[in-house]
């Protein structure tokens, strides 16, 4: 009998700790779980995030200071913020078209707050307005740019 009573303990020990993982995994994936930071460190990162379908293909190899992220649970939502400099305005000006506020398709702020905290303090800054916006038609996605003259830097997302 003795037997009999230390394996249900040992069986209830196994479940709790289950159900501790299981609830630790699904914590996460409501969280912060699926974003992953996008690497653009290198030329050759950028042309496979280009070939990705990650960045629009108009935009040139040779950005710096660009940061990504990207929600891969269930959207494949990615947010590129990047320093713009006159060459990069002229480039955003020429591939896409200018837009109003109120045609720019903007996520759930709390779909956003999914990302890392500067691309959410970044997202809210888009989504405050006081910004030019462009829609970007791509090869593969259809990219919208929030260009914010007074920071020199712009917002790229897709979904």
């Amino acid at each position: 009998m003795q037997n009999l009573t230390y394996t249900g303990c040992h069986w209830r020990f196994i479940l709790l700790i289950l159900v501790g993982l299981l609830v630790l995994v699904s914590a996460t994936a409501c969280g912060r779980g699926g974003v992953v930071v996008i690497d653009f460190s290198t030329k050759e990162s950028i042309d496979n995030a280009v070939n990705k379908g990650w960045l629009p293909d108009w935009l040139p190899r040779n950005v710096e200071d660009m940061r990504g992220a990207q929600e891969t649970f269930d959207s494949n939502f990615i947010w590129i913020s990047l320093k713009v400099d006159s060459e990069i305005r002229s480039i955003i000006q020429s591939s896409c078209d200018d837009r109003a506020l109120t045609s720019i398709d903007l996520p759930s702020t709390s779909f956003m707050e999914r990302f890392p905290e500067g691309v959410v303090e970044e997202f809210r800054r888009v989504s405050a307005g006081a910004m030019t916006y462009y829609a970007c038609p791509n090869t593969r996605r259809n990219f919208f740019v929030a260009v914010d003259d007074a920071e020199s830097a712009a917002y790229l997302w897709a979904d």
